[in-house]
């Protein structure tokens, strides 16, 4: 389930992107992608995530999703 039907999830999956896991912050990040509009709380969270290695190209590209690009 995503889009606005998965909106529910989206604070829980804000605290999975400070997990110590890179495999559950890159889950979460993909995960508020295909949420999208709905998971617009998420944005200041991904952008702080945009320098970091390998997970940073998929934040923008979230963030992208999210703001409707």
């Amino acid at each position: 389930m995503f889009g606005a039907k998965a909106a529910d999830a989206v604070l829980n999956l804000i605290d999975a992107l400070d997990d110590e896991s890179k495999s559950v912050r890159v889950a979460a990040v993909l995960s508020l992608r295909r949420i999208g509009p709905a998971a617009k709380a998420a944005i200041p969270a991904l952008t702080a995530m945009t320098e970091e290695p390998l997970i940073g190209r998929r934040a923008k590209k979230a963030i992208k999703e999210i703001a409707g690009e």
